[in-house]
């Protein structure tokens, strides 16, 4: 009997301890089981899909003004001398004023701004007078007209007129005004003397006739009674070409013409 209540005491305490075993068992699945759920939802909740980050367009940078190309300028000796142009001098019938006519071809394909100095000389081969420039006056319009111009430029592939009008002066008192069918050709510049009466001469206060008479004056020491037997010039021309004279540093005195 004794033996008998041990056994069964023996064997409640077995009982009881394999129901303690199978409930801590289903414990520890049903919390593991418990804690991984919770983290996969957390990573589903936090992800965020990134938007795109727009990129800034640059700024464009801006084209230079582009400069203009200078007209170059050039004498009339050096664009004749290297071929750029050719002229065709002319006279118009008269010894003094608007009387010389050049036409120009330009022989470049660019455009060139022509100087032709005061001063510039003028001869003929044949009988006529010889002529110096004092300046331009402008570009022939037609035969009888003109448009007053300081400049002159020549264009390539261009149909305008390219004939200018100048002012000049003879040279020589005693031959015959160039006529239209004079042609000339430039041989440099005339003597200082001349080219100081010209220089005081390029005013609105000296008339044509006294120009040319203080030219002649120094180039043929014409006298008042040759000058005027061939040239038509008023009293007060004649003082002012005395004026000219003094201003180019010369004696009025030691002329034929006012002596």
């Amino acid at each position: 009997m004794r033996k008998l209540l041990i056994a069964i005491l023996i064997l409640g305490i077995f009982v009881i301890a394999m129901g303690v075993f199978l409930a801590t068992r289903d414990s520890g699945g049903t919390a593991r089981q418990e804690t991984a759920s919770p983290a996969v939802t957390s990573t589903q909740t936090l992800a965020v899909t990134p938007k795109p980050t727009s990129t800034p367009s640059p700024t464009p940078t801006p084209s230079p003004t582009p400069r203009p190309t200078p007209i170059p300028i050039i004498s009339l000796e050096e664009a004749l001398g290297n071929g750029y142009v050719t002229a065709d001098i002319r006279g118009n019938g008269g010894s003094s004023g608007d009387c010389i006519e050049m036409t120009f071809d330009l022989h470049v394909d660019y455009t060139i701004q022509l100087e032709v100095e005061s001063g510039t000389y003028l001869v003929t081969s044949g009988t006529k007078q010889n002529m110096v420039i004092l300046e331009v006056e402008g570009i022939m319009l037609d035969a009888d007209s003109y448009l007053p111009q300081s400049y002159i430029y020549l264009f390539p592939d261009t149909s305008l007129d390219s004939t200018y009008l100048f002012k000049a002066f003879c040279m020589n008192f005693d031959k015959d005004n160039p006529s239209i069918y004079t042609s000339f050709a430039v041989q440099g510049t005339v003597s200082d003397t001349i080219k100081s009466i010209l220089d005081c001469g390029d005013s609105s206060s000296y008339s044509t006739a006294a120009i040319q008479a203080a030219i002649w004056s120094v180039t043929d020491d014409v006298s008042e009674s040759e000058l005027t037997s061939r040239f038509a010039i008023s009293s007060s021309s004649l003082q002012q070409a005395k004026q000219l004279l003094v201003c180019a540093g010369i004696d009025p005195s030691t002329k034929q013409l006012f002596q």
